[in-house]
């Protein structure tokens, strides 16, 4: 797999522990050529290693890693964690910047200009980012009134010159950009009721 952007909640408790961390263990020591090919074993191999890998996923168990818009979400499946492919991912914030800049939407968090509020944790390619739990509130005040229409104008305009692509094809890359709005907001509304936290990074 390449490139993807990872998601998780979190909880108080968690993030009381990442503060207790001032040093996270040099995994840039460890034998890369040892890490198992099994994605369980994998993970297994990267908690002994990894304290901040350890707690941002410690109830990964719950839930097998979604990658969106690989498997579809449904609102009675608690959403613990899941994972977006970057190119879906970076052809939605283009576009959500485009609303941003035309004032159809007021802000979007999820970037990583957006300030980290526990120390400076590396995780994979990226810092590990925090939504914390008080921000969630205008986030899924936002996703609930979502402008699509506007997303769909936006998207339809930046696709207009991939004469290549059927209409089918465009279609099906919309609605996985739809997917990743919608995966973000089930584990928002999820996390919210539950107290806890989202921690993303790009892996």
């Amino acid at each position: 797999m390449g490139i993807a952007y990872y998601f998780t909640r979190i909880t108080a408790e968690d993030l009381a522990e990442l503060e207790k961390i001032e040093e996270r263990v040099d995994i840039s020591q460890a034998v890369t050529d040892n890490i198992p090919e099994d994605e369980t074993l994998e993970h297994e191999y990267w908690c002994s290693i990894d304290p901040i890998y350890r707690v941002t996923h410690r109830r990964s168990h719950l839930q097998t890693y979604t990658m969106v818009p690989m498997d579809e979400l449904s609102p009675e499946k608690a959403c613990y964690s899941f994972t977006v492919e970057n190119s879906y991912w970076s052809l939605l914030e283009r576009l959500i910047k485009q609303l941003v800049r035309d004032q159809v939407i007021p802000y979007w968090p999820v970037t990583q200009e957006h300030p980290v509020h526990i120390g400076d944790f590396s995780m994979g390619y990226s810092r590990l980012h925090i939504l914390l739990h008080d921000e969630l509130i205008p986030l899924l005040t936002m996703l609930q009134d979502f402008p699509y229409e506007q997303l769909k104008q936006r998207f339809d305009a930046d696709f207009a010159e991939f004469t290549d692509m059927t209409e089918r094809e465009k279609q099906g890359v919309y609605n996985a950009v739809v997917g990743c709005l919608e995966s973000l907001q089930l584990m928002a509304q999820q996390a919210y009721a539950a107290n806890e936290s989202i921690v993303w990074y790009i892996g």
